[in-house]
């Protein structure tokens, strides 16, 4: 337990609020709520989206599309074969031409990759669905990117800020005009899909490009970390366990931390004075938060409506429309 005036560390805050809810700390059960209670309450404020301690960069760099070659292949069969084509040597960056990452048009389809076994085989992930191909032209391109692993959501909800102005659009809209995603160039718009789960529990997610980048491009974004917690040895991560983790949060924040955790212990209680009282405090130190940080306090404002975008075709290049609302200041 630290001796300073300010709570630190994870000890310090969930003590503090048993201490306060004059709670036994020899109950293991009040012990565990009262540390589900401080993680909550840092992963709240975390969220809340404002804070640079709670921001971070990551960067992708794309792989090209790959054409080189030709390709056979029977219908009904997963095997591909190819000529003159290095499916696994790498290019200039390291990265090999082909990867189970990328996707292949074959024909008039798009096919998934299950493995690239070498320079001239590639097994994918479905069987071949057309007429037999023999010394045929394919085209090997990449429109998936991992995000950040601490990744939890853009600082940015409609545009992917970086090297390139990427607008992000939901992903609905986003497979709606591109089905297939098989044209390559510039980069123009983008969208956040969820890949099924691999070995762990962790949530898999992605960033789609369309068109799907037909060269190297290294595109920069920033994005809320969901690694709200720090070791004692500086290792960013999901949660606080050991009492001597600490939250991103500033030590001269950290009062807010105590203060949320109390207004949902209360809350759940039915004590909505109490929990209220609590929220006010919690609330007065996001004041000043903001104002150490140079963030003004939201006050009621005028929004302009954002013009509706509008895509044209399933190959289109990310072309738009918009319409008069923002001339109209419709409201």
């Amino acid at each position: 337990m630290s001796t300073t005036s300010q709570v630190t560390d994870f000890q310090d805050l969930y003590t503090d609020v048993l201490n306060r809810t004059k709670s036994n700390p020899s109950i293991t059960d009040l012990v565990t709520i009262a540390k589900r209670y401080v993680n909550q309450s840092v992963q709240h404020i975390v969220s809340i989206d404002e804070f640079e301690w709670g921001k971070r960069w990551a960067t992708f760099v794309t792989n090209p599309s790959y054409t080189d070659g030709t390709v056979a292949i029977s219908k009904g069969s997963t095997s591909l074969v190819g000529t003159g084509t290095l499916w696994a040597t790498a290019n200039d960056l390291g990265v090999n031409n082909a990867r189970i990452t990328g996707k292949l048009k074959l024909g008039s389809e798009v096919y998934e990759i299950s493995s690239v076994n070498s320079n001239v085989s590639i097994t994918l992930s479905s069987n071949f669905t057309q007429t037999t191909l023999s010394g045929s032209s394919y085209s090997y391109f990449e429109d998936e990117y991992a995000l950040s692993n601490d990744f939890d959501k853009p600082i940015w909800s409609q545009n992917l800020l970086g090297d390139l102005d990427i607008p992000i659009v939901s992903t609905s809209d986003f497979y709606r005009n591109f089905v297939r995603n098989d044209t390559t160039g510039r980069p123009r718009l983008s969208t956040i899909i969820d890949r099924t789960f691999g070995s762990t529990p962790a949530r898999v997610q992605r960033m789609v490009f369309h068109p799907s980048p037909a060269g190297f491009y290294t595109i920069k974004y920033r994005y809320v970390t969901s690694n709200i917690a720090v070791s004692a040895s500086g290792a960013e991560q999901s949660a606080m366990s050991a009492d001597s983790d600490e939250p991103i949060i500033p030590i001269k924040y950290r009062n807010a931390i105590v203060q949320y955790a109390l207004s949902q212990w209360w809350r759940d209680r039915n004590d909505d004075a109490r929990s209220q009282e609590a929220k006010t405090e919690y609330n007065e130190v996001i004041i000043q938060m903001r104002a150490d940080t140079g963030r003004p306090t939201p006050r009621p404002r005028i929004r302009v409506a954002r013009p509706t975008i509008q895509y044209w075709g399933r190959g289109s290049s990310g072309r738009y429309q918009t319409g008069t609302e923002f001339d109209e200041m419709k409201v």
